[in-house]
């Protein structure tokens, strides 16, 4: 098995240096977050999995709503995930999801449907939910990076997530459908925190899916995170 670290990238990496080494400083309103992405290949197959955890070992408050939102967006994708289902229709309920639990945050403004329909969401995800997993990375087939619809033997990655990126932001403040629907002040001050992402990879079986992620016992919940991160230290 040949396994890789594709990416680890800390908030306010671009606020401080190329390059952090131990005990050096970031000066950030959070303790920086680590997103770990990491993929393995074997007998030429490819996984591709991500992680956010603290730096600190605890998760802030705020840190703590926004990951747990990003679990509940994967957790409500996965609980939908088997044969005969329609992606898009996956995406879309996932998204709605993502407007409702921001609305909760105080972080969109107005009606979900005002903000489904001014493409909100992809302000905070403009990445998509997931991608096929085979030989490559982003494998393709004959419907492309996503299937249509979900069939058995299907590998995907399910990987929803949640970011506070500036340019973002500033792209949708020049948008009066978008910046009419966010709470930019409350927004902004999430900036240093970067963001979440939760990636697993699952198998599509005859009466649901398999996830091959979770079947190597990682940690996922923020209890279990900050609990194994402590037993390490």
């Amino acid at each position: 098995m040949l396994s890789r670290l594709l990416h680890v990238i800390t908030s306010c990496w671009s606020q401080s240096k190329a390059q952090l080494l131990p005990f050096d400083m970031v000066l950030c309103t959070f303790p920086p977050l680590v997103h770990m992405y990491a993929g393995a290949e074997f007998r030429h197959y490819t996984a591709d999995i991500t992680r956010t955890f603290p730096a600190s070992g605890r998760f802030t408050p705020q840190q703590r709503d926004i990951y747990n939102l990003v679990l509940s967006l994967q957790e409500h994708a996965l609980s939908l995930i088997k044969p005969g289902v329609a992606w898009c229709d996956i995406q879309q309920s996932t998204r709605l999801l993502l407007l409702e639990h921001l609305q909760q945050l105080g972080l969109v403004k107005g009606s979900v449907e005002a903000a489904a329909t001014a493409e909100v969401d992809r302000v905070f995800m403009p990445h998509g939910l997931g991608h096929f997993l085979g030989l490559d990375v982003h494998d393709v087939s004959d419907v492309g990076p996503v299937p249509e619809q979900l069939s058995e033997g299907h590998v995907i990655t399910v990987e929803p997530g949640v970011y506070f990126m500036p340019l973002m932001l500033q792209r949708a403040k020049a948008d009066p459908k978008q910046a009419s629907c966010i709470n930019m002040e409350r927004a902004e001050r999430l900036v240093d925190m970067g963001g979440v992402r939760i990636e697993d990879n699952v198998v599509i079986t005859s009466d649901g899916h398999f996830n091959i992620t979770m079947a190597a016992d990682m940690p996922k919940k923020v209890e279990d995170i900050e609990q194994y991160t402590a037993s390490t230290r």
